[in-house]
């Protein structure tokens, strides 16, 4: 298992599988962590240049911390103070995938702090490791 951004069948928002799909039908694969870095940046920064009409940083830069959206796939884009990404229920959280009967499989955030999302599914414990440590 570990930790993962995107997963087929798991969906942040509305977005998300939509973008899983065309990403793999362009690439061929699953779109890594970055891969809505693009989209981001247009629905965060561009958006925030056509709603103050500039592209003055410091004009910019507190009406993006003001600024709380579904903005992409990944998750509800928000930034502290640091302007770093805020993590946690509501926002980002990242996912992690466990492969089970040969797919991979979102089982994490699913019921943490009231997080779930459409198409989480319960972690299980490999067989090979009940194997090793039954008693």
């Amino acid at each position: 298992m570990t930790l993962n951004t995107f997963v087929r069948g798991v969906g942040y928002n509305e977005t998300t599988q939509p973008f899983i799909e065309k990403y793999v039908k362009k690439f061929g694969e699953m779109p890594e962590y970055t891969a809505d870095t693009y989209d981001a940046i247009t629905f965060t920064l561009g958006k925030a240049i056509e709603e103050t009409g500039t592209i003055d940083a410091e004009k910019l830069i507190p009406h993006i911390e003001k600024a709380e959206r579904v903005v992409v796939a990944a998750a509800k884009g928000k930034f502290d103070k640091n302007h770093d990404v805020v993590f946690g229920p509501g926002y980002a959280t990242g996912i992690t995938i466990q492969w089970q009967e040969g797919k991979m499989k979102g089982w994490w955030p699913n019921g943490w702090e009231g997080v779930t999302y459409k198409g989480m599914v319960p972690y299980q414990i490999p067989p090979w490791m009940k194997e090793k440590y039954k008693k």
